[in-house]
């Protein structure tokens, strides 16, 4: 029985390490990639992990408890590069970087 309790044990040190180890993850839903548009606003949602934040272009972004987030980012004139960043604890970050056009 001890040996099963610290084998129990071991495991779940092992998977708490693993945790720590590896990046959130981070799906971007809208906007598409490469997009070009006249409209001066753009809506930024997607899915990470629980209890990860999220910033775009730095600016943190409201996470709920189910790891969505969404965000009206305001475009300028020309290329608009966005960096959308999860991150959790000590874990390394997820970055991905949309590209968006604004023309008028």
């Amino acid at each position: 029985l001890t040996i099963v309790a610290i084998l129990i044990f071991i495991g779940y040190l092992g998977l708490q390490y693993l945790s720590v180890l590896s990046a959130p993850k981070l799906e971007v839903a809208s906007p598409a990639d490469d997009l070009t548009t006249s409209i001066p606003a753009v809506a930024i949602s997607g899915k990470t992990e629980r209890g990860a934040t999220v910033a775009v272009n730095g600016e943190f972004v409201a996470v709920n408890k189910d790891g969505e987030f969404s965000y009206q980012f305001m475009l300028v004139e020309g290329r608009n590069e966005i960096e959308i960043v999860a991150s959790k604890n000590l874990s390394p970050k997820s970055k991905t970087v949309k590209v968006i056009r604004l023309i008028r």
